[in-house]
């Protein structure tokens, strides 16, 4: 088993606090019910070989799910042995063939009609739902965002085009690899340039370390688009 192998922290997904939202989002029925039996065995076996294993959840908030987020946030509380939940807001898809075309804006991906149903636009709700997660975290539920980055959250979807001016690039030492092998440093600006090619250069360490690797990420850094993916990863 993996955890043999001394993984010690595991995150699975779970988007809705029953089978009727979580599985129509995955599209797989029957998920929901296999996430929360895996919880359980996960646990089951950490107790049972002594061998601490942390459980953590991660949910992706958008417009299907977000009448029962707080209801994911007190399911996920009511159970002992996870330790947190992480809300992660909804972004841009990653390597679209759109993304890659000079004339597509990236802000404006949420205004493409086979994505439209995923984003809130109730800002009385959105207002509401966010009130209430700063709250639960200030009463210590288990919210692995903090305070700052929840409000953050709610600034991203209040306002999607605001450049998020007080964000650093937070993603300069991520390497993402699309279907054809091609590895990126970063998915919002392609422009940034591209680290090569998983299939032809095999050693991915020398890929990461490489001159080019560290000229691309000075790229980044001086970068001034209006960037999502800043919203969701490593922010305090």
């Amino acid at each position: 088993m993996l955890f043999d192998a001394g993984i010690d922290e595991i995150t699975l997904s779970l988007d809705g606090s029953c089978p009727e939202i979580h599985d129509y989002i995955r599209g797989m029925p029957g998920s929901f019910n296999k996430v929360i039996k895996g919880i359980k065995e996960i646990n089951d076996y950490s107790v049972k070989t002594k061998k601490k294993v942390e459980i953590h959840i991660t949910t992706t908030v958008c417009s299907l799910n977000f009448d029962d987020i707080i209801s994911i946030v007190n399911l996920i509380q009511k159970l002992n042995y996870v330790e947190s939940i992480w809300l992660q807001a909804i972004s841009a898809p990653f390597f679209a063939e759109f993304f890659l075309d000079s004339s597509y804006n990236p802000k404006k991906w949420y205004e493409y009609k086979q994505f439209q149903e995923l984003w809130p636009t109730n800002k009385k709700k959105l207002l509401d739902v966010y009130t209430q997660l700063i709250y639960l975290k200030k009463q210590n539920y288990k919210i692995g965002n903090s305070e700052f980055h929840l409000k953050k959250q709610y600034n991203y979807f209040s306002n999607p085009e605001k450049r998020m001016k007080d964000n650093i690039c937070n993603v300069i030492n991520d390497i993402n690899i699309d279907n054809r092998g091609n590895i990126f440093p970063c998915l919002n600006n392609t422009e940034i340039g591209k680290l090569g090619n998983i299939y032809s250069e095999q050693d991915i360490a020398k890929i990461f370390e490489s001159e080019t690797a560290q000229l691309l990420r000075n790229k980044m850094l001086l970068c001034n688009k209006i960037c999502h993916q800043t919203i969701n990863c490593k922010v305090i």
